[in-house]
């Protein structure tokens, strides 16, 4: 009779577990992170990738299945390959200096991002150091790129109040640049970047929105 009633308890609880099924969690290695951790909408979307049509044969190459790049973690350059901001040799001294400053702090400041994130999703301390590793990837080349390092900052830190991955704020930090490699003012396309992350979008589509509205200006200017 005992036993009668451990296989009843037992076909309960498997009842159970597969009437509730299992929560949105996902297996990294030996690390855990809640699907919120990842930004708002990572979907996979049907049909033809678009890209930019104006990229060179090389950035072409970098777009996997029409996902946009991000930063390598490779030599420290900006866009075009370049390891100073555009008119650097044109810069004074102390601006030189000033600039160089800033970009140290900013590597105080990727590690205090990530530390804030991992608290908040309970990573490892090895996890906590990629992601302060790709914050500071974020602002460092894209302000080689010439982009003010307050300015990257400052978009830093409204895409992680958004929860972006590191890996779309890399890929939407490169749009940035790959802005103002191509001539659009770096305040300009800042601040259309910031007004794109307000919205209830995927982060995909804010990433591919800059790239669009990139798109159309050179499109303007060939005209």
């Amino acid at each position: 009779m005992k036993r009668f009633h451990l296989i009843l308890v037992f076909l309960a609880c498997l009842m159970f577990l597969l009437g509730t099924g299992t929560p949105a969690v996902y297996a990294k290695g030996k690390e855990k992170y809640t699907q919120k951790s990842k930004g708002k909408g990572h979907q996979k979307k049907k049909g033809k990738k678009w890209i930019p049509p104006y990229l060179t044969e090389q950035e072409k190459a970098e777009w996997k299945d029409g996902v946009p790049p991000g930063w390598s973690k490779g030599k420290k350059t900006g866009w075009g390959g370049h390891d100073v901001p555009p008119g650097w040799s044109k810069w004074k001294k102390k601006d030189r200096k000033k600039w160089e400053k800033d970009l140290a702090k900013a590597r105080k400041k990727a590690r205090k991002w990530a530390e804030k994130r991992s608290r908040k999703y309970g990573w490892t301390k090895d996890r906590e150091g990629r992601e302060a590793d790709s914050f500071y990837i974020s602002v460092d080349r894209t302000a080689r790129a010439g982009v003010p390092v307050e300015d990257v900052e400052g978009l830093v830190e409204k895409a992680i109040k958004r929860d972006m991955s590191a890996e779309d704020i890399g890929r939407l930090t490169r749009a940035v640049a790959y802005g103002v490699g191509r001539g659009v003012g770096a305040e300009k396309v800042v601040i259309y970047t910031e007004k794109t992350m307000t919205g209830e979008i995927t982060d995909e589509d804010v990433v591919l929105g800059v790239y669009r509205w990139l798109n159309k200006m050179a499109a303007k200017d060939k005209k």
